[in-house]
């Protein structure tokens, strides 16, 4: 956990997939310091209880 970021990158902006076309979540100064709250591949859609059956009802528009 950063305590003195400059920029914070939450996990609500995020894009599935990489590509340059996608606008930039931020724009940052050389030298910033960043914290990234990063989604799991399944986008959230997997917990620590999840099960093998919820495996088979992902949404796999939303993977990365």
């Amino acid at each position: 956990m950063c305590n003195n970021c400059d920029y914070t990158i939450h996990g609500r902006q995020h894009h599935f997939g990489w590509d340059n076309s996608f606008v930039p979540a931020e724009r940052v100064a050389p030298g910033s310091t960043i914290e990234f709250q990063c989604l799991d591949s399944s986008g959230g859609q997997l917990q620590a209880d999840s099960t093998v059956a919820d495996v088979a009802r992902l949404d796999f528009a939303t993977v990365n």
